[in-house]
């Protein structure tokens, strides 16, 4: 049986390497990459089962990301991770919902990794 993709989309390597450790565990085929930019490559290379992605990325606003991955239609499960509180990542999950993308959880840095664990038990 084949792995299922995640893409990890954080520019801090301490963040992608903690997080990477934990998906590992979770048996994820993982793809990590640090910008915006090379999300859109990614996406458009790849099917990816789980996305991460740290919504104060170099290079893009946070929530024309969501437009963007609105705009090509993206299937993924989303998990949203922020520094900057609550309240940011309620408005990223509610723009990503009223997009029709699929929000399956929301973290706060520093990454709790049970938390983790507990949302990608729930990705499809």
């Amino acid at each position: 049986m084949e792995k299922p993709y995640l893409l990890i989309v954080e520019e801090q390597n301490e963040i992608t390497s903690l997080v990477k450790e934990i998906t590992t565990i979770s048996d994820f085929d993982i793809t990590t990459i640090s910008n915006a930019t090379h999300l859109r490559k990614a996406l458009v290379e790849h099917t990816f089962s789980v996305i991460i992605i740290d919504l104060f990325m170099p290079e893009s606003d946070q929530f024309k990301l969501i437009i963007d991955l609105a705009d090509i239609r993206c299937r993924s499960s989303l998990i949203f991770v922020s520094g900057k509180g609550n309240m940011l990542l309620d408005v990223a999950r509610k723009i990503a919902q009223a997009k029709k993308l699929n929000p399956i959880g929301l973290l706060n840095k520093p990454i709790q990794p049970e938390a983790l664990k507990e949302i990608l038990a729930k990705a499809p």
